[in-house]
């Protein structure tokens, strides 16, 4: 039920926002991962990974996307439950049409307000890709919230990716 009632205040944040309005008009990347180039299959023992906390809520609000209220709701979610809330956003469903049990046509249907979500997608992706561009030949992969880098990195590389996300007002959830 807590899902459904923080889907809802997202949902009418969502409705109320002039930025919103802008996302609509634009079409975004739904990609969240990337890795180096040539990287072959091996075992890496020890990397580091640095791993943003709650990318998707964090982003809403850096955006204005959704209230201080909204966010606080989000947040009291467990983070499996948060995906959930949010993703709703995104909804996308095959609708099938029969006619005596003889399917006549189909369609796939998306919410009026995915393009919010990609929106929200494609801006983590970015600063993740800023954070592969400092880490340079040091960068393995990233995969959504996480940029996972050769044990070997600098404390300096790896300090500097640190402070660009604290910078664009991410939380880190662990670096290990």
């Amino acid at each position: 039920k807590k899902v459904f009632v923080v889907y809802q205040k997202i949902m009418n944040d969502i409705k109320n926002s002039e930025f919103v309005k802008k996302i609509l008009e634009e079409e975004y990347s739904t990609n969240n991962y990337d890795l180096r180039w040539g990287l072959k299959p091996q075992r890496y023992g020890e990397v580091i990974n640095i791993d943003v906390k709650a990318a998707y809520p964090t982003t809403l609000i850096n955006y204005g996307i959704i209230s201080r209220d909204t966010f606080k709701r989000m947040m009291s979610l467990p983070k499996e439950e948060r995906l959930v809330a949010f993703g709703m956003c995104a909804k996308r469903s095959t609708v099938f049409i029969y006619k005596d049990g003889e399917l006549l046509d189909w369609d796939v249907e998306t919410g009026p307000f995915a393009k919010v979500f990609y929106f929200v997608v494609q801006k983590i992706n970015e600063i993740m890709i800023r954070c592969k561009e400092i880490a340079g030949e040091y960068y393995l992969f990233h995969w959504v919230d996480g940029i996972f880098l050769e044990k070997s990195c600098p404390d300096k590389i790896v300090k500097q990716i640190v402070d660009l996300l604290k910078q664009e007002n991410y939380n880190l959830l662990s670096l290990s």
